[in-house]
């Protein structure tokens, strides 16, 4: 839960819109009201990580990872 959405008011949590609810909210619960729990996690886990899976691996990585292979492939 985000900060935004812990804010309270008299008439309940605040998060932009005049009566509390987001539509977004409203829309992703209702698309993912047939999902299962698990599912629903990798739904969101996904969401959360394709940016860092699209991210270039580091140089320094590469090349450990290089070093590991050949010295693999010599025993």
């Amino acid at each position: 839960m985000s900060k935004q959405d812990e804010r309270k008011t008299p008439n309940g949590p605040t998060n932009g819109s005049p009566n509390g609810n987001d539509p977004a909210d409203s829309a992703r619960e209702s698309r993912d009201a047939g999902l299962s729990i698990e599912d629903h996690i990798g739904r969101e886990l996904r969401a959360m990580f394709d940016e860092v899976v699209a991210e270039p691996v580091p140089e320094r990585l590469r090349k450990l990872l290089d070093d590991l292979g050949r010295k693999q492939s010599k025993d």
